[in-house]
């Protein structure tokens, strides 16, 4: 097996998505400190990157899980790092079965046994036993038992899938009647969290650390999300509400590496925990330089066992604009809507467009986005023409 020289080798599994992740091997390449590789389908945007020194491609009839093993048993890593959830969920799925090295997992064996970062019950269960605040809620495992829930916790509520989707199995009810059509849209699945809805803020907190030491935080107010606000963060804002810091102090000495979680506001100023990001990247963490936080670099100190010198948001802007979820917003039709609530013209404000070095990549990815919006609208002309 090919050892490491003295600059740390991380690895990064990118198992599907790009979106701001595509900053991650700049944050973590350090200037050239660490030696970033990693691994994707061959067609994946971050085979463009300027900032890996190592691109291991899986061909489209491979086995992604076959090959991060074959490659792993002749590579030493210092780390392994889950980039997106479906990477997380690979490597979880996988664990005692694929010969994936336990030091490569992405939790720890009691977090991995309890499936607290892919079981919202398990993760409300977890955060009971640490005395962090979450939503009230309960879990249904049938129609009956969901309106049962519903009633109990009042109205309105919100139904998620047990298991993480991306907020694609998140729906907000407000009467019986919504509730009934949730239901019936929702028919043969099973496993359903009833949670109390909330009516504030919404945020993510992002940390490093590492065997209980905490190496930098930061936290950012959702401004504006995609997918009519139940997707990748598209504008946000620096913001680090009270209990925010109190319950990455807690989490962190649990959870190791860069991740996070998010949390959300009541209207007296209190917070709840309400996802984990545990054992992967979050997409905000590409402009947390921009809120004075270099994860970076805490991350480097982490993985060199440094002495833990947290640092914490220190600049403040008005507003972030995140590319390419900001130019998702814009293809969607909420773009004006965003501007009119936090323009990116403000002087205080930013627009992030990609690391450095990293254009040839972000149009790569702007000329994505577009020819992926015009062949959605297309077909919707044409499946209009066709029913007249």
């Amino acid at each position: 097996m090919e050892r490491t020289a003295a600059k740390p080798r991380i690895l990064l599994i990118y198992r599907m998505y790009s979106s701001s992740f595509t900053a991650y091997p700049w944050i973590f390449s350090k200037g050239d400190e660490v030696r970033v590789d990693v691994i994707a389908h061959s067609d994946h945007l971050i085979h463009k990157s300027a900032w890996v020194a190592s691109k291991i491609k899986v061909g489209k009839n491979e086995d992604f899980l076959d090959r991060l093993n074959e490659h792993l048993s002749s590579v030493h890593y210092d780390d392994v790092l889950c980039v997106d959830e479906p990477a997380r969920t690979m490597l979880l799925d996988s664990k005692g079965s694929a010969g994936i090295p336990e030091a490569y997992l992405p939790l720890s064996k009691r977090m991995l046994r309890e499936r607290v970062a892919v079981d919202k019950e398990a993760f409300s269960n977890w955060c009971h036993s640490n005395s962090l605040p979450v939503p009230r809620s309960v879990i249904a495992n049938s129609e009956e038992e969901t309106m049962t829930a519903a009633s109990e916790i009042g109205f309105p509520c919100v139904l998620k899938g047990v298991a993480g989707a991306g907020g694609q199995e998140v729906v907000v009810v407000r009467d019986e009647l919504e509730l009934a059509s949730a239901c019936s849209a929702m028919s043969g699945k099973t496993g359903w969290l009833v949670q109390e809805f909330i009516d504030g803020p919404v945020g993510t907190a992002i940390f490093v650390a590492r065997k209980g030491q905490l190496y930098a935080s930061c936290s950012f107010l959702n401004r504006h999300c995609t997918s009519r606000g139940i997707g990748p963060v598209a504008v946000c804002e620096p913001f680090t509400p009270k209990g925010v810091d109190d319950a990455i102090s807690v989490v962190s000495r649990h959870v190791d590496g860069l991740t996070g979680f998010d949390w959300m506001r009541r209207k007296d100023g209190s917070i709840v925990l309400i996802d984990p990001h545990f054992g992967r990247l979050v997409p905000t963490g590409a402009v947390a330089h921009l809120a004075g936080v270099d994860l970076g670099d805490a991350y480097l100190r982490s993985l060199r066992g440094d002495t833990a010198l947290e640092s914490r948001t220190s600049i403040n802007s008005s507003c972030i604009w995140v590319f390419p979820q900001c130019l998702q917003l814009i293809l969607e039709g909420s773009g004006w809507a965003a501007m009119r609530g936090a323009s990116p013209f403000r002087s205080n404000s930013r627009i992030f467009f990609c690391a450095p070095g990293e254009s040839r990549m972000a149009l790569s990815q702007f000329l994505n986005y577009l020819v992926g919006w015009t062949r959605v609208r297309l077909g919707a002309l044409k499946q209009m023409i066709l029913s007249r």
